[in-house]
């Protein structure tokens, strides 16, 4: 029998063939809806006010930006004091026209401009009608219908009386009714010791004012010193705290360095200068005012009178230190006689840097700004 042989083909691999796969649509996103974020709260707009007794100083801006700056001479009166001019034309009247209980106003002009007009200089002068006017010519520039946070200053001796403060933030929070058609409504006003406005400008920009060597302003004692018109206030800040002890008000101020010049000019003359010409020319910077129709040099009247007065106000910001036993570090000078005083300071702190800040006349009302921008 024939032998059989079997070959056997090699296995075939058979691919298992999987079946189609189904489309399947992918399950719809499902978005959570989430809260809608609160709306960023509004700049809060704010205003920086000096109510002197000869110049008007006030910044006002929004929270964050550039404020604007703004002075104006401060005379105030009645409308009616505002002087005619021939032939019906209207009165030059470079300030504003304000309502005070509802009575005309003229705020914000040079006291010479008004006639029959006495001025205000009183330790009282933040409660009169004057002072409101100012006030009102102020909201009225910053052309606002609401301000938030108003921050001002008091005379250092009227500041260590808390009923005094209190009165003013009285006197100014609230609606005002600035004009015959306009509403201005002050939710919150600050009130400082005037010098401490300075001593805030100092310190936020001590890199312009101070010498880069000297010893850093927080770490000083800085004896400020605030000459304005009626008042020399001066105020010791001690490692940035404020020695109210050692803080004080003078009345040997501007407007009795320009009586003594009127007086003087009167001596040699026979006729005198008022206050009010005298003060408006050292304001435009004039060097001669006009005597019998012929210019009259102011300097060295200023400088003799300045000598005088300057001395004894100087006096009486060293005995309030003379006890201390420890020297101050710098002496700022501010206000609208910063210059007037530099010679008397130096002469009375003859070891100790003097110095005079940029625009000194709006020294306090930059630290009002300051203060403002970082009040809660």
């Amino acid at each position: 029998m024939a032998r059989r042989t079997t070959v056997r083909r090699p296995a075939v691999q058979v691919r298992e063939q999987r079946p189609a796969e189904k489309h399947v649509e992918p399950p719809e996103e499902i978005v959570e809806e989430q809260p809608e974020a609160p709306p960023a709260p509004a700049a809060r707009f704010l205003m920086a006010l000096d109510v002197g007794y000869s110049n008007l100083k006030f910044m006002t801006g929004l929270q964050g930006e550039a404020p604007a700056e703004t002075v104006l001479p401060a005379g105030a009166g009645r409308a009616t004091i505002v002087p005619l001019r021939p032939g019906g034309g209207n009165p030059r009247v470079d300030g504003r026209r304000v309502d005070v209980d509802g009575v005309a106003w003229v705020a914000g002009v040079d006291p010479s401009r008004l006639q029959t007009h006495a001025r205000e200089l009183r330790p009282d002068y933040p409660e009169s009608a004057e002072y409101i006017a100012l006030v009102h010519a102020a909201l009225l520039a910053a052309e606002r219908e609401h301000i938030d946070l108003l921050v001002t200053g008091l005379p250092v001796d009227q500041w260590r009386d808390p009923a005094r403060c209190a009165a003013l933030r009285e006197r100014l929070t609230g609606t005002h009714q600035v004009a015959p058609g306009r509403r201005v409504t002050v939710a919150a006003v600050d009130v400082l010791a005037q010098p401490t406005g300075a001593y805030l400008d100092l310190a936020a920009n001590e890199a312009a004012i101070v010498e880069p060597n000297h010893v850093p302003v927080a770490e000083s004692r800085v004896l400020v010193v605030d000459s304005g018109f009626f008042s020399v206030d001066w105020a010791l800040f001690d490692d940035g705290d404020l020695r109210v002890a050692n803080s004080g008000t003078s009345t040997a101020a501007m407007s009795v360095v320009l009586e003594a010049v009127g007086d003087a000019i009167r001596r040699d003359h026979g006729s005198g200068i008022g206050r009010d010409l005298l003060e408006r020319a050292l304001r435009g910077g004039a060097a001669t005012v006009p005597l019998f129709g012929h210019p009259l040099e102011l300097a060295p009247y200023l400088l003799a009178a300045a000598k005088q007065t300057t001395e004894a106000a100087l006096t009486a910001v060293r005995q309030s230190l003379h006890e201390e036993q420890r020297e101050v570090d710098l002496v700022l000078l501010a206000g609208g006689g910063a210059k007037t005083y530099a010679e008397a300071a130096r002469t009375a702190f003859p070891r100790v840097l003097v110095t005079v800040p940029p625009k000194p006349v709006l020294a306090n009302v930059r630290g009002y700004w300051w203060h403002a921008t970082r009040a809660g």
